[in-house]
């Protein structure tokens, strides 16, 4: 079966995330030649339940949404025998992340998952290399404007791992740029590295644990900004080590440009609304448009 598997951690579900679950629909929907079934499994981090309940009426037949929350992300990890620090997991909460991956691998087999972000818009119609990367399972991510947007953890999963990762993880093409994790291509089996007690408390304990204000993040400095991006630092260079050489970098030659750059961004095929842009009165707007003509066709 072609399964279609996308899922990520989400701080809220408003308009712009109702809105973002009909774009990777339309997506899924369009190249539907090469999608059999596909699923959306979605950590609500402050959940908002009217809106949750209004989805289920944009999905498209072949779609099945699955919601999670923090209080039952935390209750999986006390069930693998680790007492979760909720406190300090709220501090940061790109953790949800890691621990819905590892989840949907340990309780549902999902060995390869679509990452995608709240804050995505789609700015073309035929997506069917994205739909062949993900039924093949092959690993790919859209190429960071920055190339050390993926290094924070190099050290660390060295130290875990030894040398031959970092080997690896060079071995693969367009090893000089780092890859985002907002749209990935995900080798999820990597969290079979996982599987013990005591080497998911390892990947836990690896993370630091600090508050990021979103809309205040221009001109951080490494320090800083370095704990922002370890989540994409995990899944990028452990996509690339395990990726037995296959991972794809998509590049702006591909049309997929990540910038803040509002008028480049429109050139690109996925239009990725990274930083501070997400709370600009364009991006505004346009969730605000798309929200009522998809409030209006759907009757919500």
């Amino acid at each position: 079966m072609r399964d279609f598997i996308v899922a990520r951690s989400w701080r809220t579900f408003d308009k712009q995330q109702l809105v973002a679950v009909t774009e990777i629909c339309k997506l899924i929907t369009r190249q539907h030649s090469q999608i059999e079934h596909a699923e959306i499994h979605l950590n609500i981090n402050n959940p908002n339940h009217e809106m949750q309940s209004k989805v289920y009426q944009v999905l498209p037949p072949n779609v099945s949404l699955f919601f999670y929350d923090n209080t039952e992300l935390e209750q999986y990890v006390r069930d693998y025998g680790i007492e979760p620090e909720v406190e300090k997991y709220r501090e940061w909460e790109w953790i949800y992340h890691i621990i819905l991956h590892h989840k949907l691998y340990h309780e549902r087999g999902n060995d390869y998952i679509l990452t995608y972000d709240d804050d995505i818009l789609f700015n073309d119609v035929d997506f069917s290399d994205i739909a062949h990367f993900v039924t093949s399972k092959i690993p790919f991510s859209i190429s960071d404007q920055f190339p050390d947007a993926d290094k924070p953890m190099m050290g660390k999963l060295i130290e875990k791992f030894g040398n031959e990762l970092f080997e690896n993880y060079y071995r693969c093409y367009g090893n000089d740029r780092a890859g985002n994790s907002g749209f990935m291509g995900f080798n999820n089996s990597t969290m079979s590295l996982f599987t013990s007690k005591e080497d998911f408390k390892w990947l836990i304990d690896s993370f630091t644990y600090k508050r990021w204000d979103h809309q205040t993040m221009q001109g951080t400095s490494w320090d800083t900004y370095k704990v922002l991006i370890q989540e994409q630092s995990l899944l990028s260079i452990l996509n690339r080590a395990y990726s037995n050489k296959e991972h794809i970098i998509l590049l702006p030659s591909d049309g997929y440009i990540l910038t803040t750059d509002m008028e480049l961004m429109k050139q690109s095929r996925v239009m990725h609304y990274i930083s501070t842009t997400k709370y600009s009165e364009e991006y505004l707007n346009i969730i605000e448009n798309k929200y009522e003509r998809i409030k209006e066709f759907f009757r919500l």
